[in-house]
């Protein structure tokens, strides 16, 4: 049962009994096969089991395996489950048809077994490959946000800059105060231009050219 739970799972979708036994039996012993014998069978069937791989029949009474393909395709459920078709149509066009609609490759009645191992084999390594990839990406995708919030965290800490209450003087990294315009020349590119303030101007320039002020300097 465990050995079951960790082979990757292939559904064939074929109405034709015989074809399914001839698959199973070339598979079964790598692969955990599931069978449905009819497109909404396997349509259903592959929503609930999620299989690695959809070996799918295209001539089916009723719903056609062009028809579940486009099904499956259309269903977000579904559409990441690569499809190859089974099938005694070898022209060209049905081909075209085929991989328009999102299979991903052919494979003819009556089956070779060597062919089938084959194919299967290399679109299950496709699939593993994929799913592992979008794994990496998902961790990757985490760290990258971790990384910026702690990014951000560390702006906002070198943001803060300690100023005293009384003088207004900064403490700089080396535990030293210093001058507000001291500190920012040192740590900043900006550039001063010294002028007054109205408050300032009222306080300091207006008094150093009145009537008593020039008494006093005679």
């Amino acid at each position: 049962m465990l050995e079951d739970i960790q082979r990757q799972v292939i559904l064939i979708i074929d109405d034709a009994i015989a074809d399914i036994k001839i698959l199973g039996s070339t598979l079964q012993s790598d692969y955990k096969i599931l069978f449905a014998l009819s497109g909404q069978e396997g349509i259903t069937s592959a929503i609930a089991n999620q299989p690695d791989l959809i070996l799918l029949d295209i001539i089916m009474p009723g719903m056609d395996g062009y028809e579940a393909c486009r099904q499956l395709q259309a269903d977000e459920r579904t559409r990441h489950i690569p499809i190859i078709f089974i099938t005694a149509k070898t022209a060209e066009e049905d081909e075209i048809k085929g991989f328009a609609l999102g299979a991903l490759d052919y494979i003819t009645k009556p089956v070779n077994p060597v062919i089938v191992k084959a194919r299967v084999r290399t679109h299950i390594s496709l699939r593993l490959a994929t799913l592992d990839l979008a794994s990496k990406n998902i961790m990757l995708a985490a760290r990258v946000e971790e990384l910026e919030k702690a990014r951000k965290e560390i702006k906002d800490i070198e943001s803060i800059i300690p100023i005293c209450s009384y003088c207004k003087k900064i403490r700089d990294d080396k535990n030293y105060w210093d001058q507000l315009e001291s500190y920012l020349r040192r740590n900043t590119e900006l550039k001063f231009s010294h002028s007054v303030c109205p408050s300032c101007y009222e306080k300091h320039v207006i008094p150093q050219f009145s009537p008593d002020r020039n008494k006093e300097k005679k």
